[in-house]
């Protein structure tokens, strides 16, 4: 804004405020004289008022008190008139008649009776005896209230008992149509506007005249009825207000010889009338005397203002750039021309210092001029701030940052310009921090471009202070190391990253565990480590090649990613193991659903090229802090429960618990022993006889390996096969087997018409060997033993999990003229149709099958017949295996059954016991 107008303004308002002061002080003048006024006649006029109101009142009491005397005169005399109790009716008709023609208040009555009630034909005022209340009060003595015996506004009833003591006279008044009391409340109206009521000593209106002119009187005489005290001895005079409009006097009072209240009631009308003159008398006056003051005021500012206008054109002048302007001063020394000398010395100073202050601005201009090219053309990023944030410099490539320039940056903060106001508000208060503390600091800062664009800046800031530490701004300069970081973080993935399935590795999986102990110990918070295993991704590597191996591990790794989440992490610990870690959880349940989510996605068919198979995993649990707080032991424990889900079959999970350590423990010593339980003579073979289904003839004898340890004696099979077909003893412990029952039933056989067959069961392991056949077919030839009576059994398990394989193995078998036979049938629900592609002889079932079947009351044994017609169909005879109850032997005898086996008809013995038996 310019100094004139600024002037001209400061002109306007000094005037119009010397003219708001004047007009004030003329309009409260006017309204202290109007309030005084006004007070002065309110209180003139209520004084009157009260007194003319009060006299009234008086005058009604005294004139009240007259007739009340008159009524108790009229009384003395009634009671004690001997023809009002004659026993004549006619005489006492005659009397009240008397009475009621004579008397001037009276304007009707009666004669009350116990037996009848006597009227008087001449009724004042047109009064209906006909509505006499049936029930009439008796009194003692005589009684003056408003009417309750008849029912009529503003009736007054004056009951007399007569002295024989069983009569009494009711007279009655009519206060509204009375002509003695309209010509007593006449002679009351003092003023045309007013109100009057007599009111009695329960509340209830005996006469009123309302004459006042509003709209809704009733929300006046409510108020009024409010306000009246029944228990008032003396006259009260009050005021009373409906509304900033209608205001009334009321005076009311207690009559004397009763209870009753008089309310008289009237407007304040007159001070108003009276203050509406004063007004308009008063506002030409004051108006003439605000004008003649404006006037005044007008040219003493003129006046005044006019030596202090010349000092503010100069100033004006001065502002504009013209330093020559001088003010000519007075030649009558006073304090304004001091001050306008003093003036005129200041703008010559001032004119020197400005030809100083261009010379030195251009040196300065060439210098910020050569900073300007040095700072944007500089690579680096440098900008500084002051203590509030607002960038005070920017350089080009810092505003390229934000997509500005300079300029649009120069004057915001970074809370202004910046998408992440969280990242914006740390660092805003570490700016100020650093500028508290006066300390340089250098940091490595991440900064995301609004692009999504992210750089790594190494940040040098420095706080830089001005004259006396109160403009202290904040200098930075950072350098781009995003390409070192990048570099860096390459490095950093190749250690911790698996190159192939780009999963995090194992230095990765102990990096990651480790951090989870450290915040699970800070924050309480367990997690789940699961071991995985491929459970045949070395048959497909040796089948389908190294590529074929790769691409698996590549698709199991990529459901892994694809089932863990963001939640959960996963690893390639090496070769076809892989581990996860579930964090936030120990609840088995929740772990155990997520290790059946891994199984069921890794068994979903994998495809490389043409080929198409499936592969399995095993998954070993153990849990944090539950099982151990160490890496180390969590790792081992998970390992010991996977190899254990192993050997329950594959395909499944099993959680790590103390007992299984002491069962791998157990299972490692028994490992040692079985090395040399070959030597130590521990090893020998049991049989066991089956007897043909029609006559009970031992047609076969079924030979099992037992281990008699030195120390811990019979040990089960269950414990020991497992191990020995982990070991690959299996392969020497069962073609040693094999030998023995061969010499024993070659033996047997010598001494019979009807040779008998030797059943020998081999496992998974020994059947997948690759020399299994040779040294069958060796043994056979160096025992001269018929082929034809040698019953190889496997499992029902080993034919699911191994088809392709194991059909091209038993055709080996068979073409050395030995039999094959499926063992525990039903155990793992095997097809019938995959019996009928395999070169099966003989089916063995268990009688546990049979149990169910006796069980079901309403399967009726359907599903065990149709396995007997299919076997009957395919050729294949079946075989009971394991009948302990005569309730089994009696519901296969109605089956088409080959032979059984079992306790019911012989234990498994030893050689010897064999030889002498049979």
């Amino acid at each position: 804004m310019k100094i004139p107008e600024t002037i001209h303004k400061w002109n306007i308002y000094h005037f119009l405020k010397l003219l708001l002061i004047n007009l004030m002080i003329v309009g409260s003048l006017f309204f202290i004289l109007t309030y005084s006024s006004s007070n002065i006649i309110s209180t003139y006029t209520e004084q009157d008022y009260r007194f003319m109101m009060e006299r009234a009142g008086e005058r009604i009491d005294d004139q009240f008190n007259h007739i009340f005397n008159d009524l108790r005169r009229l009384g003395s005399q009634v009671r004690f008139d001997e023809r009002l109790v004659s026993d004549d009716h006619n005489e006492r008709f005659d009397a009240l008649h008397q009475l009621l023609i004579y008397s001037n208040v009276v304007d009707g009555g009666f004669i009350y009776t116990e037996e009848e009630t006597i009227d008087s034909p001449i009724f004042q005022n047109n009064i209906r005896l006909e509505t006499i209340s049936d029930d009439i009060e008796r009194v003692n003595s005589s009684r003056l209230s408003k009417s309750e015996t008849i029912s009529s506004n503003h009736l007054i009833e004056y009951i007399i008992p007569l002295h024989d003591d069983d009569s009494q006279v009711h007279l009655f008044i009519d206060l509204e149509r009375n002509d003695t009391f309209a010509s007593f409340f006449s002679t009351l109206e003092f003023t045309d506007n007013h109100f009057i009521t007599l009111i009695d000593e329960v509340g209830r209106v005996l006469y009123e005249n309302n004459q006042l002119t509003i709209d809704h009187p009733e929300d006046y005489l409510d108020q009024i009825s409010d306000s009246i005290d029944l228990n008032l001895t003396e006259q009260t005079f009050h005021e009373i207000e409906q509304d900033d409009e209608d205001a009334f006097y009321v005076i009311h009072q207690q009559m004397r010889q009763t209870d009753w209240q008089l309310v008289l009631m009237m407007p304040k009308e007159v001070p108003s009338d009276v203050l509406s003159e004063l007004n308009r008398a008063l506002i030409p006056i004051f108006s003439l005397l605000a004008l003649l003051l404006l006037i005044f005021v007008t040219y003493s500012s003129y006046r005044n203002a006019k030596p202090f206008n010349k000092l503010l054109t100069a100033i004006t002048r001065i502002s504009e750039g013209d330093y020559t302007h001088r003010i000519e001063v007075d030649q009558h020394p006073n304090k304004l021309s001091q001050v306008n000398n003093r003036f005129n010395i200041m703008v010559q100073e001032l004119e020197e210092y400005k030809q100083d202050v261009v010379h030195k601005t251009e040196q300065l201009n060439q210098q910020k001029n050569f900073l300007d090219r040095i700072i944007n053309n500089s690579p680096n990023i440098i900008y500084t701030m002051d203590q509030n944030g607002v960038y005070t410099m920017v350089n080009k490539p810092f505003a390229a940052l934000y997509n500005l320039t300079p300029d649009e940056l120069l004057g915001k903060t970074e809370m202004d310009v910046s998408h992440d106001k969280r990242r914006a508000y740390y660092f805003s208060k570490l700016n100020r921090s650093i500028m508290q503390s006066g300390e340089e600091v250098e940091s490595e800062e991440k900064f995301v471009r609004p692009n999504g664009e992210v750089l790594w800046f190494h940040v040098s800031k420095q706080p830089i202070k001005g004259q006396a530490n109160h403009s202290t701004q904040l200098l930075c300069v950072a350098t781009d190391i995003t390409e070192i970081k990048q570099q860096a973080d390459y490095i950093h993935y190749q250690a911790h990253h698996d190159e192939l399935t780009s999963l995090p590795n194992r230095k990765q999986f102990k990096e990651t565990i480790r951090e989870l102990i450290d915040s699970s110990d800070q924050n309480n918070h367990y997690f789940a480590l699961m071991f995985l295993d491929l459970d045949r991704f070395k048959y497909v590597n040796d089948t389908f090649g190294h590529d074929a191996g790769d691409a698996l591990l590549i698709e199991a790794a990529e459901r892994l990613r694809k089932v863990v989440g963001d939640a959960h992490y996963a690893f390639r610990f090496g070769g076809d193991e892989f581990t996860i870690l579930m964090t936030n959880t120990t609840d088995r349940q929740e772990v155990s659903e997520k290790a059946k989510e891994v199984l069921q996605i890794l068994t979903e068919p994998y495809y490389f090229e043409e080929h198409k198979f499936i592969v399995t995993a095993s998954i070993g649990i153990s849990l944090y802090p539950k099982d151990s707080q160490s890496v180390n032991d969590l790792t081992k424990y998970a390992d010991m429960a996977m190899y254990q889900a192993k050997q329950q079959g594959k395909n499944t999970f099993r959680f790590y618990t103390h007992d299984l350590q002491t069962e791998i423990a157990n299972e490692e010593r028994l490992e040692m022993d079985l090395y040399q339980a070959k030597e130590r003579n521990e090893l020998f073979v049991e049989y066991q006889p089956i007897h043909r289904m029609t006559d009970h003839k031992v047609i076969g004898i079924e030979s099992f390996l037992r281990w008699q340890h030195n120390k811990l004696g019979l040990i089960s099979p269950a414990e020991f096969i497992p191990i020995a077909n982990k070991t690959g003893l299996i392969h020497q412990f069962g073609l040693d087997a094999f030998q023995e029952t061969i010499q024993t039933i070659k033996d047997m056989n010598a001494k019979r018409t009807e040779p008998i067959y030797a059943h020998v069961n081999f496992s998974e392991t020994q059947l997948l060997s690759d020399f299994l056949v040779d040294h069958l077919s060796h043994i056979l030839n160096i025992h001269a033993f018929d082929p034809h009576l040698v019953m190889i059994e496997i499992s029902e398990l080993t034919l699911n999990r191994n088809h392709r394989k194991l059909k091209r193995i038993l055709q080996d078998i068979k073409s050395l003229g030995c039999h094959i036979a499926i063992d525990d049938f039903g155990s793992s629900y095997a097809s019938l149709n995959m019996i009928k592609r395999l070169p099966i002889d003989q089916i063995k079932m268990n009688a546990s099958f049979i149990d169910l079947v006796l069980e079901d009351e309403e399967d009726d044994d359907g599903m065990l017949e149709k396995v007997f017609k299919m076997a009957n169909k395919l050729n294949v005879k079946i075989v009971v295996d394991g009948i302990e109850t005569e309730e089994q032997y009696q519901f296969i005898q109605e089956k088409d059954c080959y032979s059984l086996q079992g306790y019911l008809f012989s234990q498994t013995m030893t050689k010897e016991d064999l030889e002498q038996s049979y």
